[in-house]
């Protein structure tokens, strides 16, 4: 892909490797790399503003992750809410059902304690 391009072109590549190795046409038009330079700061400057094309494309990637997680962290919230009132309902059901029991046992009580009156007057 560099056939044609000065030594430090060719060099660019291998600097630039680990970006998936841009193809040089894109390099010298976004970045105004020449190919018959063979000035090492071109080098730089064509690293550097990939770099920074890079950065950004990760800084959007980002951002997009953050929305996506706090869109995610507020649907949570919703979940735990609800899971919380359920919960609580259930809790409330089950106290409410303590106290009927509780109420039926004393009537029992009294039922009993009135059936034991009944057979000592019998």
């Amino acid at each position: 892909a560099w056939q044609g391009y000065t030594v430090d072109a060719m060099k660019i590549n291998a600097y630039l490797g680990f970006w998936k190795n841009p193809e040089p046409d894109t390099v010298i038009k976004s970045l105004q790399f020449k190919p018959a330079s063979e000035e090492p700061r071109l080098i730089i400057y064509a690293i550097n503003g990939i770099t920074e094309k890079k950065i950004y494309k990760e800084k959007k990637n980002i951002s997009k992750t953050r929305k996506s997680l706090s869109g995610l962290e507020l649907r949570l919230l919703e979940m735990k809410k609800e899971i919380l009132s359920l919960y609580k309902t259930l809790m409330s059901e089950a106290d409410a059902k303590k106290a009927v029991e509780k109420l039926i046992g004393q009537r029992e009580n009294v039922i009993n304690g009135s059936l034991v009156k009944l057979d000592k007057l019998i």
